[in-house]
């Protein structure tokens, strides 16, 4: 079974970044507008269509824990309350209108959420919240178009699981180290993704 979420980046610098998200499910679209006119402000859509600016702290609550503002902030929609945040560092600046796809899937289940990113400056990483995940473990892995051919997974573009690194990426399933989440929420889940050849 495979969620599709999509979300653009407006800035996915090294600095904070306002982003404009787009969720989508099999059963409806629905499209979010930037919540304010700090740099850092994030809308999100949660998946009954109902919209919240990231600041108020009724989204909070009802995004679980580890509020604040993050270039992505989804929900997995595995229907649990924790969440996981970290940040994907790329191993070269990936240009201006180019597609980042982001997976999390339980390590035990065919279920994976992807969420397709589409940058609107040239970046070199973003920051994540990925909430609604119950207690479990969970693969994460990220691709980027840096060949510039608007898909993924190509020979030339950027590839990796956690916890690789940009300059020593994780290609495979294989390498990968799933995330163990319990009865807390986990942050500090950073990983690189480098050169798939």
């Amino acid at each position: 079974m495979r969620h599709l979420v999509s979300v653009t980046l407006l800035a996915a610098l090294a600095s904070a970044a306002a982003c404009v998200a787009q969720q989508r499910d099999t059963t409806k679209e629905n499209v979010v507008v930037p919540g304010g006119e700090r740099p850092s402000a994030l809308t999100s859509a949660s998946r009954d269509g109902s919209v919240a600016d990231a600041g108020d702290a009724s989204s909070d609550a009802a995004a679980g824990c580890l509020p604040g503002v993050y270039d992505v902030d989804v929900d997995t929609g595995y229907g649990g309350a924790l969440a996981v945040t970290g940040k994907v560092e790329f191993a070269s600046i990936v240009a201006i209108n180019r597609t980042v796809l982001m997976e999390i899937q339980p390590s035990t289940a065919s279920t994976v959420t992807q969420f397709t990113v589409i940058l609107t400056q040239p970046a070199s990483r973003f920051t994540y919240r990925l909430r609604g995940l119950p207690p479990g473990a969970y693969l994460l892995s990220a691709q980027a178009d840096a060949a510039g051919s608007s898909a993924v997974g190509e020979l030339g573009d950027l590839d990796g699981y956690y916890p690789g690194t940009a300059a020593a990426p994780y290609l495979t399933r294989d390498e990968a180290s799933a995330i163990r989440v319990t009865d807390q929420c986990r942050s500090g889940l950073d990983f690189g993704i480098g050169v798939r050849r």
